[in-house]
């Protein structure tokens, strides 16, 4: 049976009881707007989902991962730009390390970031960009990577399904504002 080559940059398991009791309790009470939970399966079908977030961050890539896991909508298995090393049980993490390592010392070459995100684009794996990153920020303004929006503009033209970018703000419910309180109702009730 030959692995995937891209299985270890992949999050798509769970963490160990433990941590995922704690995490799927810690995001369990994300609301969302529940029209939005039947059209994202739709969206899902139709083409490959790419949720957008404005800065980078490993709770949002947590908080999409589990709260939208545990509601069982398409949730992010990849975020672009970012590694789940960090997060992954022992042995995917040892697997990944050893990949790399391996590849280091053989004549295989190591999987190229833009064939892996093709890869993910072509089989409609949901996946997470974070649209203002400050770590790779310098590359792209210098003009050595092209920016992930323009990769995923140029990958369209090659993917025959379409490539789906749903904004982060316009999937959670909208809680009516409060009205604004007097000081002397805020402290005395």
């Amino acid at each position: 049976m030959k692995k995937d080559p891209i299985s270890p940059y992949l999050f798509d398991h769970k963490p160990g009881l433990f941590l995922t009791y704690v995490l799927f309790k810690m995001f369990k009470k994300m609301d969302m707007d529940p029209k939005w939970k039947e059209r994202l399966r739709e969206l899902h079908r139709q083409g490959t989902i790419v949720y957008a977030v404005k800065y980078r961050g490993a709770l949002d890539y947590l908080l999409f991962h589990y709260g939208f896991r545990s509601k069982r909508l398409p949730y992010p298995r990849y975020a672009f730009g970012m590694k789940p090393i960090w997060i992954c049980p022992l042995a995917p993490a040892l697997r990944y390390m050893w990949q790399n390592i391996s590849r280091l010392f053989s004549r295989k070459k190591r999987l190229s970031e833009e064939s892996l995100y093709n890869h993910i684009l072509e089989h409609k794996i949901p996946s997470l960009l974070f649209l203002i990153d400050p770590k790779i920020f310098r590359r792209h303004f210098m003009g050595k990577e092209p920016d992930y929006l323009q990769f995923l503009i140029q990958a369209q033209s090659r993917i025959p399904h379409p490539i789906i970018i749903i904004p982060q703000f316009i999937i959670y419910h909208q809680a009516r504002e409060k009205e604004e309180g007097e000081l002397k109702k805020i402290l005395f009730g």
